[in-house]
């Protein structure tokens, strides 16, 4: 049952991913971006809106995941 840990799902909201489109790994990491204590209620509003939006496209995913990582990441040095 270890090997269920690592499991991340194929489907996208019980739907096969699109072809370009956002995929199930992203999802889970914008998901979990959306969750962190160093975004802004805003911040975390507009992770959610990306992460849901069925015309968000890898590459623009992509970007919003390294946009918020680094945003928390400041946030966290800011705090140190």
């Amino acid at each position: 049952d270890i090997r269920d840990l690592d499991y991340i799902p194929n489907s996208i909201n019980g739907k096969m991913p699109v072809k370009g489109g956002i995929t199930p790994d992203q999802r889970v990491k914008l998901d979990r971006l959306s969750r962190s204590n160093y975004l802004s209620e805003k911040g975390k509003q507009r992770v959610v809106k990306v992460m849901n939006d069925p015309k968000t496209d890898e590459i623009a995913a992509n970007l919003i995941i390294e946009e918020v990582n680094n945003v928390i990441k400041q946030r966290k040095s800011e705090i140190k």
